[in-house]
């Protein structure tokens, strides 16, 4: 399994991955089928950071990424990262968890709500 995390500051760069995985196809993403709950701020002094994961079977990979926003809903930074192998969509979110939990003790912040859409 190899890792790579790539953290950006600029919301353009975030942006252009973000179109990227929007313009492959949907057969292409496994999905969990949950209903979408709508985002919410975090408390007053913390940040929000919500994490996903995306498989890609055909090309036996599989990515995971955390975005941090503040209570004004800006944009503060954010984390990619990219392995090798077909897990469940479970264990693939568990990984992007526990790459976000490093990532976040790495760039020092504590005071942080963490968000998923898995169960």
């Amino acid at each position: 399994m190899t890792t790579l995390c790539t953290c950006r500051n600029a919301p353009s760069d975030v942006l252009a991955d973000w179109v990227l995985v929007r313009c492959k196809p949907n057969h292409d993403r496994m999905m969990t089928g949950q209903a979408r709950q709508r985002w919410t701020k975090p408390q007053q002094g913390m940040l929000k950071c919500n994490v996903d994961a995306a498989c890609y079977n055909a090309e036996n990979k599989y990515s995971t990424g955390a975005c941090l926003r503040d209570v004004e809903v800006k944009f503060v930074q954010a984390c990619t990262s990219h392995f090798e192998g077909q897990p469940e969509i479970k264990e693939a979110e568990a990984q992007g968890l526990l790459v976000t939990l490093q990532w976040l003790k790495q760039i020092h912040i504590d005071k942080v709500e963490i968000e998923m859409d898995c169960m």
